[in-house]
């Protein structure tokens, strides 16, 4: 229909206010009444909190995308059950910022400073924060996350790590050994990242 009166009223060369030609005018009708009809999605918390966003946020998560392509057309929620809140939260927020970065076009070294101060938060937000990306398949997120925890043991001790992160060592001495042994070939790897 568009393009039959696109060309049916600019080949007639109707012409509006102010010399704009009527096709025009219907453009810009067009655009604001698809603005207005854009897909919205809400994505149901654990607690059953909801965060309405746009269709192009949600399916930042693969796995979101997946349940809506197999869901009637019409489903407007998406339930996230072991999802808590705060977490959802966060992760609406990571993904309605890249969203808009890609649709407004923002500079690389803004997206990059935004990144970086989105995963200044405490530990303890920031692994079930990588868990949940992995977890909805947010690629992008997860290897954000990761690379701050990476950060956040990077030359420390493994005491250190262990205490940091509440991890009881329970293995004896014997067992320690044979892992290192098992595992030696990792510490070539470990280098290489740690050059890069």
């Amino acid at each position: 229909f568009f393009f039959f009166f696109f060309f049916f009223v600019r080949g007639r060369g109707v012409v509006g206010k102010e010399g704009q030609t009527v096709w025009f005018l219907f453009c810009q009708l067009g655009v604001k009444e698809m603005a207005n009809t854009v897909r919205r999605i809400v994505l149901e918390s654990e607690e059953g909190d909801q965060f309405e966003v746009d269709y192009g946020v949600a399916i930042k998560s693969q796995i979101v995308a997946d349940t809506l392509a197999d869901l009637a057309e019409n489903t407007k929620v998406v339930p996230l059950r072991r999802i808590k809140s705060a977490m959802l939260e966060l992760v609406v927020k990571y993904c309605q910022y890249h969203y808009d970065a890609v649709r407004r076009k923002y500079r690389e070294a803004d997206i990059k400073k935004w990144d970086k101060e989105f995963v200044k938060i405490d530990k303890d937000v920031l692994l079930p924060l990588a868990e949940i990306a992995h977890q909805l398949l947010i690629q992008d997120l997860f290897d954000l996350t990761c690379k701050a925890i990476a950060g956040l043991i990077r030359g420390k001790k493994t005491e250190e790590i262990q205490e940091l992160f509440g991890i009881v060592n329970d293995f004896t001495e014997d067992e320690k050994e044979e892992i290192r042994k098992k595992y030696a070939w990792m510490s070539n790897v470990i280098q290489q990242v740690d050059d890069s």
